[in-house]
């Protein structure tokens, strides 16, 4: 509107001017009145200042027009300066690090202790592949040794499950004393069928694992030695790394490591098909089922039922058997102070140092424009609440 005004004004004056000073008009025309020398310099002068004016009026329209310009802009960038720039109250309810979560140093350490027991299972499963390798049978003991290495193996493995399943059979007599005969007579025959159901699977899968053991024997005759090595351990790596650690350490109850279970029995294929009887094969893939699948299992129940002492008495038992064979029978110095080593940095110095990162780099900033939630202790009341409402 200012500026339709503006124009309108400066048509109006430009009007004006035209017809005062501007020689063809009626009004004021001096070549009609006169053609004298006198009223041609009037004339003269007359178009002289009619052209000053013009151009008078025309850089007035034109400041006028940038200075509304500039004040628009001044405007907007008042605008945008209250918005952005100005001292604002927006991060006067910072928080840092107000709901930051102190980890204790012993129950991370207790945490890492699944690493440092994977760890070990692996490097032990190695060890049993050398000892096989290298061991030489004598005729007639071949296959009484052999079997000797199967039951001891079996033994050592299944002492855990015993003990895993006198623990439930108590805790599940605990929890049906408040059920009446007919439900206890249910969980009874549903508890014996799933165990001869158990059973007869894992007749299945020795059966199937002794089918497979002459062809896994010759699977890999063409590869080289260091190719053969190579594969095993970037397998090993991917396995560490790819562990289902949350479930071990009793978090879940949903076992999920498909690619470490697949790199674990790639590598037992590997081993197997570099030994020289069908009956080793069939030995060293019993035992990465044994390590690997079933032993999981039974930790995830020890440090589910809090059973710290015989998870950690199974560690060092583990621990002291690597150190053992790595000493007397593989006699590496080398080898046995880098097993020591991955084992002290992996339960005493990761713990140490993810707790100093987390106290000295980590920082957390809440504030009013974050989602509501509930602080782990409280949410911790009210699970409790809720479950002896129950």
């Amino acid at each position: 509107m200012k500026r339709r005004k503006q124009s309108q004004h400066t048509n109006t004056d430009l009007k004006t001017i035209t017809q005062r000073y501007h020689p063809g008009t009626s009004e004021h025309d001096p070549t009609v009145a006169s053609t004298s020398p006198v009223h041609s310099t009037n004339v003269c002068s007359q178009r002289l200042l009619y052209k000053t004016l013009i151009e008078n009026i025309n850089l007035n329209n034109q400041n006028n027009i940038l200075l509304q310009h500039d004040q628009e802009s001044k405007a907007v960038d008042q605008r945008t300066k209250t918005i952005l720039h100005s001292h604002q109250n927006f991060l006067s309810e910072l928080k840092i690090n107000q709901d930051l979560e102190i980890y204790n140093y012993w129950d991370t350490s207790k945490e890492c202790l699944a690493l440092a027991m994977q760890f070990t299972c692996c490097c032990l499963f190695c060890l049993i592949f050398f000892l096989i390798y290298e061991w030489e049978p004598s005729g007639k003991f071949q296959s009484f040794e052999i079997m000797a290495i199967i039951i001891l193996v079996n033994f050592v493995f299944i002492l855990p499950f015993l003990y895993l399943h006198r623990t439930l059979k108590k805790s599940s007599k605990s929890n049906t004393n408040n059920l009446n005969e007919s439900s206890h007579d249910i969980q009874q025959s549903m508890n014996i069928s799933s165990f001869s159901s158990t059973v007869f699977n894992w007749i299945i899968v020795v059966l199937i694992l002794l089918g497979a053991s002459p062809i896994l024997r010759t699977l890999t005759l063409l590869y080289s030695q260091d190719t053969i090595i190579a594969l095993v351990c970037l397998l090993f790596i991917i396995h560490l790394f790819t562990h289902d650690y949350y479930f071990v350490n009793g978090k879940t109850e949903k076992f999920n490591c498909y690619l470490s279970l697949n790199c674990v029995i790639f590598i037992s294929a590997l081993f197997a098909s570099r030994l020289r009887h069908s009956l080793d094969a069939f030995v060293i893939l019993l035992v990465a089922i044994e390590l690997f699948l079933l032993f999981p299992f039974v930790r995830h129940q020890l440090r589910k039922n809090d059973k710290t002492f015989l998870y950690v008495t199974i560690y060092l038992l583990m621990t002291c058997t690597t150190v053992t064979v790595l000493y007397y029978f593989v006699s590496s110095v080398f080898l046995l102070f880098a097993f020591l080593s991955v084992n002290i940095i992996m339960v005493f110095l990761m713990p140490y140092l993810f707790i100093f990162s987390q106290t000295h780099y980590k920082q957390v900033l809440t504030g009013p424009w974050d989602e509501a939630s509930v602080h782990p202790i409280e949410y911790e009341k009210i699970k409790n609440y809720l479950v002896s409402k129950k």
